[in-house]
């Protein structure tokens, strides 16, 4: 009967292991301290034992010729299984303890490896450890197979060397990954935005919304200096608390992608009956622009109002108060540039889109009313409404 011990360090004696144990530094030279052992049944008599000649059994890596891969930070280092043939008289080594021991200058395995023996073979899976920082690690492990802790009596070729070139590539990462917002009824918070690194910047990546977030919009916009970002933008909700989580993605690339947490509190106010988002609206068009320009408004009633509960609904009622600059009076379109239907607006600087007049250049204004209609209360009580006004500014230059 064989007993192994399996030891992934980088010094080869049992009294050095039992010192650097508790010893923190050493980890940053040793991938991991393990000892375990497996109980095999190998065929013939009882061996000699206790012998300090090396026995008549050689080994020999037979796969693979070095360890090499690519993977990137936040993800495991692919495992390894490596292959060796066993020669020689085995029943020498029966009722011996098999020591072996692993030095490696990088901690990339963990601590669960797995030996396999078969008939002239033997095999040592190693896993990949997660979130080794990013760089390249050439180097090699020694792997040293002996009859006692101190490694004074080792197998045939014992240490075996195996080189290895392991490459750790830039994952997806966010510059921020949670994030708790709070605001009161009837106030949108400022959007936030996340700085995103790619694991490949030339390639298209996707951002998906999980436990979704009521109400809340996300959009990814590139800045000027072309630093991918995800936006992300609540909006108008009833009171209460939300979360939501994000996650970027590349297609076809192997980085696993990175999350951003969201938590949202809408404080309840009650002097706010209804509320609109944006609060007001304000675009900027060159002259001759005929580009319609086109966007929503939101409008919520507050569930602590009665009367302005789930039971509400929304009218856009009328588009009034027109101001117009000195040079505009009298223009056909000073009071036809912008529409709506319900809840979206169209802003147009040239007048009908079929029949063109150009606005001049100057700052235009009007107001967009919004009705909000409690439901009914019942026999002799007001139905409650509430209106909101939105102002909307166009700014038109040359």
């Amino acid at each position: 009967m064989l007993t192994f011990y399996f030891v992934v360090n980088s010094k080869k004696t049992n009294q050095q292991y039992l010192n650097m144990k508790n010893n923190s530094k050493f980890f940053t030279h040793a991938i991991l301290i393990l000892i375990f052992s497996i109980t095999l049944v190998s065929c013939g008599g009882g061996g000699s034992g206790g012998s300090t000649s090396n026995p008549p059994v050689t080994l020999a890596i037979s796969s693979p010729a070095n360890i090499s891969s690519t993977s990137y930070t936040g993800s495991a280092i692919p495992s390894v299984t490596i292959s060796a043939t066993v020669n020689g008289d085995v029943q020498t080594l029966n009722g011996k303890s098999i020591y072996v021991l692993i030095e490696s200058p990088d901690q990339l395995f963990d601590k669960n490896p797995a030996i396999a023996l078969g008939t002239g073979t033997a095999s040592l899976t190693l896993n990949g450890m997660n979130d080794i920082p990013k760089g390249d690690y050439n180097n090699s492990l020694k792997i040293f197979v002996c009859l006692d802790p101190n490694c004074k009596t080792q197998l045939g070729n014992s240490p075996l060397i195996l080189p290895y070139s392991i490459k750790v590539k830039q994952g997806i990462a966010l510059t921020q990954k949670v994030a708790d917002i709070s605001t009161t009824f009837g106030v949108t918070p400022a959007p936030i935005a996340i700085p995103i690194t790619l694991a490949e910047p030339g390639k298209p990546f996707n951002v998906v919304r999980f436990d979704g977030l009521e109400g809340s919009q996300n959009s990814v916009v590139a800045s000027p200096d072309g630093q991918a970002k995800l936006i992300v933008q609540p909006s108008l909700g009833w009171p209460g608390k939300y979360v939501a989580r994000y996650r970027v993605s590349q297609e076809g690339v192997a980085a696993p992608g990175a999350t951003f947490e969201l938590t949202y509190t809408i404080i309840q106010d009650l002097k706010v009956r209804a509320a609109a988002n944006p609060s007001e609206v304000t675009i900027r068009v060159k002259y001759f622009d005929s580009t319609d320009h086109t966007g929503s408004i939101q409008v919520v009633g507050n569930p602590g109002t009665p009367g302005l509960d789930v039971g509400g609904h929304l009218t856009a009622g009328f588009i009034d108060k027109f101001e117009v600059p000195p040079i505009a009076n009298g223009h056909p379109n000073a009071n036809n540039w912008i529409w709506y239907q319900h809840d979206t607006y169209v802003i147009h600087a040239c007048g009908d889109r079929y029949l063109p007049n150009c606005l001049p250049p100057g700052t235009y204004k009007a107001t967009i009313g919004y009705d909000y209609n409690g439901n009914d209360r019942g026999p002799g009580l007001p139905r409650i409404s509430e209106r909101l006004l939105v102002p909307i500014t166009m700014i038109i230059s040359n």
